[in-house]
């Protein structure tokens, strides 16, 4: 979403005719509208009749907004302070939720969705636009470009359709002519939805999607909706802009941008061994269950600016999630534990200590069958098969050594025994470990994702610089 300044008249959709002078910008500071009047018609006071001036909060739902270009505007959930009377010169600038560009909607409902992400045309990597070469023709070269929007894949999921669209944008005339393709995902809701629905509900779990494929940072570029009513059906979908916290796009990507063989891609459309079909219904399926594991394994990418020692928190929190999703967190069978408890009690009592105090040792230790954090990890690493054991040849001690670590940084003493070298590298092959077991679910197949994983040259360059960073001991629990 690109920054703008616009100016132009500005009215409420109920008073077209009572239009105000204003200003719409959208930057680093959010999306603002800096009004030069009132919205509303203060009508003439009667003679002698003098309105006092006080400072009053101003929300409004809809405002709709034409530029000195002629281009329309509608801005939703405006909020902000007035200062002074109604003939003041200054309101004052306006708040907003969302502003939408090219239309004139009435209200907070949006029918479709498109969404195209920094990383998506290389990921998608179409087919070329070219449909035959340059060649002469009586001293002129004809070049036929395929145009038009391209579904490459399409999908209905619970409450909603989404494909996945190929278009041309561009502009021809005079001495040039330049046409890019790009890539979009739209959603189609069953029913009109608001536009932070549709973004939660939809656009996040796709962001999230390329973010897992890639192993990067993913920047919306660009969302567009269209409006359930607006004065004119026509005019489409419109760009949309709203705040949002993240980074500024990576730039034009190429297809080496994510395939090349140091990337830490683990999944593009072209190299997929399931369809973009299935992956996106799998995703969805899944998406709410690993929400808390994506949030944390993808913290650092939104927040490269965090301190290594974080960075490392949020990855082994990442995996520890993961484990009690899909694996069990029980440290013995229900059984084995009373067993277990048993013994430890009867020991207890032959020692002769107090009724009460064996009590209380019996009400702890019956509530206590949980998996160590250590045990966690190990096992963790264990269902990931070939990468795991890649892991802990490299580093036999590794499950101890990254729970030593993540006392040292959650309980204070973040400046633990472990060498910051060794902290990073620990923090990358414990994030290549949890998209591998998450790739075997998104899979269903353990080996295919194993072997995905297993050869990228990111994780073993990992895995080597792990074992050479390893520590001669680290206490561990």
């Amino acid at each position: 979403m690109e920054d703008f300044t616009c100016d132009g008249l500005w009215w409420l959709p109920e008073t077209p005719a009572y239009r105000t002078p204003g200003t719409l910008s959208f930057d680093d500071d959010g999306l603002r509208l800096t009004l030069y009047g009132t919205l509303r018609d203060p009508g003439v006071p009667e003679p002698g009749v003098v309105i006092v001036g006080r400072r009053t909060r101003t929300p409004e739902p809809v405002i709709h907004g034409r530029s000195h270009e002629g281009e329309f505007f509608t801005v939703l959930g405006a909020s902000g302070v007035s200062d002074g009377a109604p003939y003041d010169f200054v309101v004052g600038t306006l708040r907003l939720e969302l502003a939408l560009r090219s239309s004139l909607a009435h209200g907070d409902l949006f029918t479709e969705v498109w969404v195209r992400f920094d990383y998506l045309d290389a990921w998608v990597d179409p087919d070329e636009i070219l449909l035959e070469e340059p060649r002469a023709a009586e001293g002129e070269h004809s070049i036929r470009v395929r145009l038009g929007n391209t579904t490459l894949a399409e999908t209905d999921l619970p409450g909603a359709a989404v494909r996945l669209v190929t278009g041309i944008e561009g502009s021809a005339g005079g001495p040039s002519v330049h046409l890019r393709q790009r890539a979009f995902f739209v959603v189609a809701p069953d029913e009109p939805m608001a536009a932070r629905a549709l973004v939660e509900a939809y656009v996040r779990p796709l962001q999230d999607l390329l973010m897992f494929c890639v192993g990067a940072p993913v920047v919306m570029t660009n969302v567009r909706l269209r409006p359930a009513e607006q004065d004119d059906p026509r005019d489409g979908v419109a760009t949309a802009y709203f705040a949002t916290v993240q980074r500024r796009p990576a730039g034009e990507l190429t297809t080496a941008s994510v395939e090349n063989f140091n990337q830490p891609t683990v999944l593009s459309r072209n190299n997929s061994p399931v369809s973009v079909e299935t992956l996106i219904e799998r995703w969805f399926e899944n998406w709410t269950a690993w929400r808390e594991v994506l949030e944390l394994i993808h913290s650092p990418l939104y927040a490269p600016f965090m301190f290594a020692e974080h960075g490392f928190s949020s990855t082994f929190q990442s995996a520890e999630a993961l484990h009690d999703l899909v694996l069990p967190t029980r440290d013995l069978e229900p059984a084995e534990h009373r067993r277990r408890v048993d013994r430890v009690v009867d020991a207890l009592s032959a020692s002769g200590l107090p009724t009460q105090d064996i009590e209380w040792a019996t009400r702890v230790l019956q509530s206590r069958n949980d998996k160590p954090l250590w045990r966690k990890i190990a096992d963790l690493l264990d269902s990931t098969g070939r990468v795991g054991s890649a892991v802990l040849a490299a580093d036999p001690s590794f499950a101890r050594s990254a729970v030593a670590m993540r006392v040292g940084v959650s309980h204070g003493g973040a400046g633990s025994p472990a060498e910051p070298a060794y902290r990073f590298w620990s923090t990358q092959v414990l994030r290549w470990s949890v998209r591998a077991r998450i790739l075997m679910e998104l899979l269903g197949d353990a080996d295919a994702a194993q072997e995905r994983v297993a050869g990228r040259h990111g994780f073993r360059a990992a895995v080597e610089r792990l074992a050479e960073a390893r520590p001669d001991a680290i206490d561990g629990s």
